[in-house]
């Protein structure tokens, strides 16, 4: 669930170069479609960026819980050159 940032592409390559599987999910979706989606490919592991994390959370409540390894991250993160500068 990542929109065009610089940690879509870094996380894609090192999904790939660990020999993973990569299903894209728009970050817009519902949370019933997100369900769906994640049931359907048997996904272990989702990076979300954090203004979507809510929708996300709406599933890890749901009942059975899905068992996912959540990784978050922010606009920002990949510009800790820029966030340093007075």
């Amino acid at each position: 669930m990542m929109p065009n940032l610089l940690q879509h592409p870094v996380a894609l390559f090192g999904v790939l170069r660990a020999g993973l599987v990569v299903v894209n999910i728009n970050p817009q979706c519902t949370a019933d479609e997100l369900e769906r989606r994640l049931k359907d490919c048997g996904a272990l592991a989702i990076l979300v960026l954090e203004n979507f994390a809510h929708t996300l959370q709406k599933v890890l409540d749901s009942d059975p819980p899905l068992n996912l390894t959540v990784i978050t991250t922010e606009v920002g993160d990949m510009f800790s050159m820029v966030k340093e500068m007075p």
